[in-house]
């Protein structure tokens, strides 16, 4: 299961406690930045964030799949009546469009949603950095370390066997999100990966396993889920 349910009233309060800690105005600047395709956490964003910041948000989704008519329309245009090269300086003067808005900002927020970042956005947050502008994520910035198909070379403890060694395929990804008691502060993940293979026992034995696995410390130890 992922992390893909609409942001709740936690994550709004975390971020809401976190800007208020700028002190560059009395009404915060925010520039919200991520892909174009995450367009309904956008309006989400800007609904919700209204009411004690000014917003700078992208008005244009090209990779959204809402039904507003002018959206619709928009995509439309982009996508049947432009030449290459015109898309081309059309995506050149969105960009440059919003690293102007992070200018004028006090901080960024990143729509992550299933921590997605596409090479546009981290040049934003890139920029935003060396400008020394605070970047929040939505979502948390903690993505999972590995993807479905990735072949890891791991060593762990195992309770009968001792230290157990392999190369194992990532085969399915679990996250967990936990949230505090405590509304101003941000969720926790944890990601859980099933890896599948062959693993050598200390004492030479191997066997076949099919078992899940998180990311502790920088290691990967069994988990239960």
């Amino acid at each position: 299961m992922n992390y893909t349910e609409l942001v709740d009233h936690t994550d709004f309060m975390h971020i809401e406690s976190e800007i208020k800690k700028i002190k560059k105005n009395d009404i915060p600047v925010i520039s919200l930045c991520g892909s174009t395709r995450f367009e309904d956490d956008f309006k989400f964003l800007s609904v919700n964030l209204e009411p004690f910041s000014i917003i700078l948000s992208p008005r244009i989704f090209l990779n959204g799949s809402s039904n507003d008519p002018i959206q619709v329309d928009v995509r439309r245009h982009f996508n049947e009546t432009m030449s290459e090269n015109i898309k081309l300086s059309y995506l050149k003067s969105l960009s440059k469009n919003m690293k102007q808005k992070i200018d004028m900002s006090d901080a960024v927020i990143i729509v992550n949603r299933d921590w997605y970042i596409g090479d546009s956005t981290r040049e934003e947050i890139k920029y935003a950095e060396e400008k020394g502008i605070p970047v929040f994520y939505l979502f948390g910035n903690r993505a999972p370390l590995y993807k479905v198909g990735d072949s890891l070379d791991i060593e762990f403890e195992d309770r009968f066997y001792g230290i157990t060694t392999g190369t194992l395929m990532v085969t399915e990804i679990y996250s967990e999100v936990r949230r505090s008691d405590i509304l101003s502060a941000p969720a926790t993940v944890t990601h859980n990966y099933k890896l599948k293979g062959d693993v050598r026992y200390q004492k030479g034995r191997i066997e076949s396993i099919d078992e899940w696995f998180q990311s502790s410390d920088g290691k990967l130890v069994k988990s239960v889920i």
